[in-house]
């Protein structure tokens, strides 16, 4: 193979030469094979630690760097057909799960429209941007208690009122 770095066996240090002057090579060819640099850089990665593990054996072969290249494909071979199996997984289960979701976001939705803007607003805050009380106060305009205490009697509020709509729930079940 062109390119190829003869390494003498078992020393790290040769492995660790080897590795830097050929990892550039099997990324590119990985990458253009699988047509998916990430894909292929996580492929890359998991072949040369299986090189390093097996280091004195692939130190030996007459090109080291054609079997990294072999063992990465299969990697991302692996890969992508893990990645296909999971989404003809999740298309099967998808549409039944999709519809429960949208039930439970738009009674979430009713539910957070049950409360006050500030309420509403500080619950956004806190829970979509993961702001802290200080920073929620900030673009309020309003103190940090006030924060504090609007988003205590927020959350009491929607836990009260979805263990209610959970209570009901149950009941319509049995």
């Amino acid at each position: 193979m062109p390119n190829e770095l003869r390494v003498d066996v078992g020393a790290p240090e040769d492995f660790d030469r080897w590795y830097r002057s050929q990892y550039s090579h099997v990324l590119s060819v990985l990458a253009l094979a699988v047509g998916n640099r990430d894909v292929a850089r996580d492929a890359t990665d998991e072949a040369f630690t299986r090189a390093l593990e097996r280091w004195e054996r692939v130190a030996r072969l007459d090109a080291p760097t054609a079997w990294t290249i072999r063992v990465a494909l299969n990697v991302a071979r692996r890969t992508f057909s893990r990645r296909n199996k999971e989404l003809e997984l999740f298309e099967r289960i998808a549409p039944r799960e999709a519809a429960h979701a949208d039930i439970y976001l738009a009674e979430l939705v009713d539910l957070m429209n049950q409360l006050t803007v500030r309420a509403r607003t500080a619950i956004a805050l806190r829970y979509v941007m993961m702001m802290h009380e200080d920073e929620i106060a900030d673009v309020m305009g309003v103190s940090p208690g006030t924060v504090a205490t609007t988003l205590h009697r927020a959350r009491k509020r929607l836990a009260a009122a979805l263990e209610r709509d959970h209570r009901h729930a149950l009941r319509r079940i049995s």
